[in-house]
Parts: structure tokens; C-alpha cells; sequence
């Protein structure tokens, strides 16, 4: 499989029509981040601990360009009413995978010179379902 250009990449969000999405405009960068804590429980006569995995953990971080288009509104919305909202990341445009996220968190950052930057923080609530071909990275 070749490597996806950052280009085609989109970022979709669904609309209050179940299964309805619409693209987030204005973005510029987009990170997934999954972790997993770990409880270590050492025990008399072994110098190894037991080890008990923790839940797995994923957030994304999408950022870019502060604007009034649709999608953006609609993460705005559902970040204030602290509303589930299903994702859809597209790699190349037309494969990924959706899932459903709470928006964490939005930052805004504005100077005189240049464009007011938002940042926009998911976490996810339900496993990710693939869309195409994939692939859930």
C-alpha cells in the first residue's frame, strides 16, 4: 500500500442527521494518540511485578484555521452541550474510519499578524469502525 499524502486528508463530523457528515474546513494538522496505563503490583520472592494493563486510551487533536464554516460550528456546538459526536477520518479522501468522540476541549489563539488559530481535542467514547478499505491506525 503506498503512503497517504497529507493532502487528501479529511476530517468530517456528524451532522444531528444520524450517518450525515460534513467536512471540517480549515484545517491544517491532525494527530491520533492512543496510550495505556499500567498497574505494577511488585510481590515478595520474584523480582519481576505483575504487570495489569489498564484501559486503552485514544485522543485526537485536530488544528487549523478559526472559521464559521459548518463543521467547525457543529464541533463548537457539540463541545458546549458536552454532546457524543461521531468522527469520520478519511486518509486519502475516501478510506478510514469513523468514531464516536467527545470534543475535550477547543483553544483559540489570535495575534494582530496572521490567521486566529483553534485547536479542537476528541476523546473517544466507542471502538472505531473502518470505512473502505481502511486502515484504523
Amino acid at each position: 500500500m503506498p503512503a497517504f499524502m497529507g493532502a487528501d486528508f479529511e476530517l468530517h463530523v456528524e451532522t444531528s442527521t444520524p450517518d450525515t457528515y460534513i467536512l471540517v474546513a480549515d484545517l491544517n494538522s491532525f494527530s491520533r494518540n492512543t496510550s495505556r496505563d499500567n498497574q505494577t503490583f511488585p510481590v515478595f520472592g520474584s523480582s519481576i511485578a505483575y504487570v495489569i494493563p489498564g484501559a486503552r486510551e485514544v485522543t485526537y487533536t485536530a488544528a487549523g484555521f478559526l472559521s464559521t464554516d459548518a463543521g467547525q460550528e457543529r464541533l463548537r456546538t457539540v463541545e458546549q452541550s458536552d454532546t457524543p459526536v461521531k468522527i469520520k477520518v478519511l486518509w486519502d479522501g475516501a478510506n478510514g474510519f469513523t468514531q464516536e468522540v467527545r470534543v475535550s476541549s477547543t483553544t483559540q489563539d489570535a495575534t494582530p499578524e496572521g490567521l486566529q488559530e483553534v485547536s479542537y481535542e476528541f476523546a473517544a467514547t466507542a471502538a472505531a469502525v473502518i470505512v473502505g478499505t481502511g486502515p484504523l491506525v
